[in-house]
């Protein structure tokens, strides 16, 4: 799922035309004149950097994209932070938490709070017991007394409940760095 700004309204048609060149068969909403959203069937996202990139460099607007998770309300917060700062980029949700983190914007950083509490806790101790094992299936299958196959079907229930695959180190870093930050980071500065 990749949420976008457009730096000039009204040009759905255009966005439509460059987004099916790259990404044909994906589902494309908009929002409002500016704003919306790819659905994506492939994970290959590097044809979006580039089109950001040609898009910045000669391109008569740019389109600032985020590749985040099912949660509209923490992805366009964290969209419109990236499109203060790196206008015309693609960026993928880890690099924005990092930066809020060394920013210290507790605006952004209560939006990934309220994401990751949001989630059910039973989700949340898998997705836990998945890092811990460092993403290996069969591992986690056995530390937590499970069929390695109930651990695939839980992968895929996680991924359709955030758009969060667990087998991406990436999806798995984010939210290790969250956990870090509310269970360490948060916590010590409440104190």
């Amino acid at each position: 799922m990749i949420y976008f700004i457009c730096s000039k309204p009204n040009q759905q048609l255009i966005i439509e035309e460059l987004i099916d060149s790259i990404a044909a068969g994906s589902e494309l909403r908009f929002t409002d004149a500016t704003r919306g959203t790819i659905f994506l069937d492939k994970k290959d996202i590097s044809s979006f950097q580039l089109l950001t990139q040609q898009l910045q460099a000669e391109g008569p607007f740019t389109l600032t994209m985020l590749q985040s998770v099912n949660n509209e309300k923490l992805s366009n917060k964290v969209l419109d932070y990236q499109h203060q700062l790196f206008s015309g980029s693609y960026r993928d949700l880890n690099e924005l938490l990092i930066i809020a983190m060394n920013q210290q914007n507790q605006e952004i950083l209560s939006e990934f709070v309220s994401f990751y509490n949001s989630l059910p806790q039973e989700h949340l101790e898998f997705a836990k017991e998945l890092i811990k094992n460092g993403g290996n299936v069969v591992k986690t299958a056995a530390s937590l007394y499970f069929h390695r196959n109930t651990i695939t079907n839980r992968l895929q229930q996680f991924e359709n409940l955030t758009n969060l695959d667990l087998r991406d180190a990436n999806h798995r870093l984010l939210l290790r760095l969250l956990d870090i930050y509310i269970h360490n980071v948060r916590d010590a500065q409440d104190n």
